[in-house]
């Protein structure tokens, strides 16, 4: 399977409320292989363009991810996506059971 990432930041200027982007945070990679490897790479070039931190990564599930996330910016909360943990959840629910279980969510 092939690898594409797409990772984008934003931050907001508190002085005048507009939202403002961080070229040195965005960025877009194409691999043959996704994995752990795959991650560590763009993480390491993500820190030798400037990123010095990340505070909150929501990721989905990808493997090696949250590993290289948490190996080059160890102070980084990384949590599932909700939309995916969701998914995850509901795949051991009989489907006539999902509507109800998903609105309880």
């Amino acid at each position: 399977s092939q690898g594409i990432g797409i990772l984008g930041a934003g931050d907001t200027d508190r002085r005048s409320k507009r939202a403002w982007r961080n070229e040195v945070s965005h960025g877009l990679w194409i691999e043959q292989n996704e994995g752990a490897k795959f991650w560590m790479g763009i993480m390491n070039e993500l820190k030798s363009r400037g990123v010095q931190d990340i505070l909150l990564a929501a990721v989905d599930g990808l493997t090696g991810f949250p590993e290289a996330i948490a190996a080059v910016f160890p102070k980084t909360e990384v949590q599932l996506c909700m939309v995916h943990m969701v998914r995850h959840s509901v795949r051991f629910v009989p489907y006539k059971d999902r509507k109800a279980i998903i609105t309880n969510l």
